[in-house]
């Protein structure tokens, strides 16, 4: 799949995106609802965890190697310990007792672990997606915050356009009552109002794509965990 085609799912995604309030420090995603321009981290992983204390997790690291390697890193370990440790940190940042718990609640995202060639060149929807998203360069809980964050200040700012008065045109004398008809007329746009930057509009779309090929939202440590599957190590946080 082509830079531009990717561009494209972004571009879409943007104008149908949208982002549930933050509670207790935690992400929802979903994208229900829109602005014209513009995971819950609960504890449980909201993933079937079994309890069993195992790493059986549905479509492992499969496509990203495995723990024979016996090459090291700068830090000492070799590709598959780095990975189990990297692991452990989602699962005690998420809350979950296992791995199982987040790959459950990944579900076909688990498609990130796939070869990068094949996400590129796929005509599966969720590898486009995901392609997408890849190539945005991924966001962060922060990220996924700040925007949140800007949405509500948005909404808060048209609620209370309405009512109050401008004069249309300037200098002329004649007052113009704002009204939820004429809202969008006078009220500055999303994008305008946020100044976000390019990078997280971007990122934060394509994820919001990829949120909405799902019954339920992402939860922080599949956030975290699909990051480190398509390799994005420093994700746009603001």
């Amino acid at each position: 799949m082509s830079h531009s085609v990717c561009k494209t799912i972004v571009v879409i995604a943007l104008s149908a995106m949208t982002i549930a309030p933050i509670a207790g420090g935690s992400i929802l995603l979903s994208a229900e609802a829109a602005f014209a321009k513009g995971g819950k981290d609960n504890g449980n992983g909201n993933g079937g965890d079994n309890g069993k204390g195992n790493d059986r997790g549905g479509n492992s690291d499969r496509g990203n190697g495995n723990d024979r390697s016996s090459a090291s890193g700068a830090d000492g370990l070799t590709p598959g310990q780095a990975r189990k440790a990297a692991r452990q940190q989602i699962i005690e940042t998420a809350g979950v007792r296992n791995w199982g718990a987040i790959a459950s609640e990944l579900g076909e995202l688990n498609k990130a672990n796939a070869n990068v060639n094949a996400r590129l060149n796929s005509s599966d929807p969720v590898h486009q997606a995901l392609a997408a998203y890849e190539l945005s360069g991924g966001t962060t809980l922060a990220g996924v915050r700040e925007v949140n964050e800007a949405r509500e200040s948005y909404a808060t700012y048209r609620e209370e356009l309405l009512g109050t008065e401008v004069e249309d045109p300037p200098g002329s004398g004649t007052m113009v009552e704002i009204t939820p008809d004429n809202l969008d007329q006078y009220a500055e746009s999303f994008e305008d109002f946020a100044d976000l930057s390019e990078d997280l509009a971007e990122a934060y779309a394509a994820l919001a794509t990829l949120s909405s090929m799902r019954d339920k939202p992402l939860t922080r440590g599949a956030l975290d965990a699909l990051n480190g599957m398509l390799g994005l190590e420093d994700p746009v946080s603001q």
